[in-house]
């Protein structure tokens, strides 16, 4: 009876990825995820997406991501210039870009 009155201790599952983690001062540290939102045409996402991921400075994140590992949730993401570079210089493949039709309710 005893035996089942004991607390259950919960085990910490570990994976691979659990190790990768590196420091890039001021910014966000690696690993992370990033949503970007904001007013369409006025606040500026594809602009700092795009110097967030193809500037070349050590600071940010040119050499950090594979297109592989960047999804694109947009509603211009095959009609905006911007958008195209991105998606041309980081390889992203096009099962990764999402279309949204931004329809007004």
């Amino acid at each position: 009876m005893e035996d089942t009155l004991k607390k259950l201790q919960v085990l910490r599952m570990k994976d691979s990825n659990e190790s990768f983690h590196r420091k890039k001062g001021l910014l966000l540290d690696l690993p992370f995820k990033l949503g970007i939102f904001g007013k369409s045409q006025l606040s500026g996402k594809t602009n700092f997406l795009g110097w967030f991921l193809l500037y070349d400075d050590n600071r940010l994140y040119l050499n950090e991501f594979e297109g592989e590992n960047i999804y694109l949730i947009s509603a211009s993401a095959k009609t905006d210039d911007k958008l195209k570079t991105l998606i041309l210089n980081k390889d992203i493949p096009s099962s990764q870009i999402y279309l949204l039709n931004m329809m007004k309710m």
